[in-house]
């Protein structure tokens, strides 16, 4: 009679731990799916169980990194560093009109460098010209979702910026008046 009742106990024990162990591992499981879902990275692409890349994966990896590079724009800019308000011109002198007047600390896209001390920026939709000596430059960066980042650096390793990311760009646009600006 013990043998029976240590027989049926046991098989208890056996299947509370089954269930325990399932439990369990239903919980893990779903823990890491919500992690996953949770992430902000995103999520790998499938691989061959050998790890080897197949042709049609490859191209899913390429149009997923062509995407985000044509979601990213990059553009030559500045920061208006003067104490006041600095008066946006129809010329590149202090002959022309005033456009308006940019705030310090405003961020304007440069579209234009010229060699006589002004550039050409544009200041929301609106464009004119600018004398160098209220500028810093640097890179602007915008992404598809609307962020924008400015980076101050030198005004050629702005310049290279700019090219790496907009090979299309006429190459005549600031590469010899930036070296000349340098010196």
């Amino acid at each position: 009679m013990n043998d029976k009742r240590f027989n049926r106990f046991l098989t208890l024990a056996i299947v509370v731990l089954s269930v325990m162990i399932v439990v369990l591992a239903a919980l893990i499981i779903q823990k890491g799916s919500a992690t996953l879902a949770n992430s902000k990275e995103p999520m790998p692409l499938p691989m061959s169980s050998n790890g080897v890349v197949f042709a049609s994966e490859q191209e899913v990896i390429d149009e997923q990194v062509a995407m985000e590079e044509a979601q990213t724009e990059v553009m030559l800019g500045a920061v208006i560093s003067a104490n006041t308000g600095v008066n946006i011109r129809t010329l590149p002198s202090k002959e022309g009109d005033i456009v308006l007047s940019a705030s310090p600390g405003q961020y304007v896209q440069v579209t234009k460098l010229r060699d006589d001390g002004w550039s050409f920026i544009m200041y929301g939709s609106r464009g004119g010209y600018i004398s160098d000596d209220f500028l810093v430059y640097g890179v602007i960066v915008r992404s598809a979702s609307g962020r924008t980042e400015f980076t101050e650096m030198p005004l050629e390793d702005a310049v290279a910026e700019y090219f790496m990311a907009n090979p299309d760009a006429p190459s005549d646009t600031f590469s010899d008046i930036a070296e000349s600006k340098e010196d």
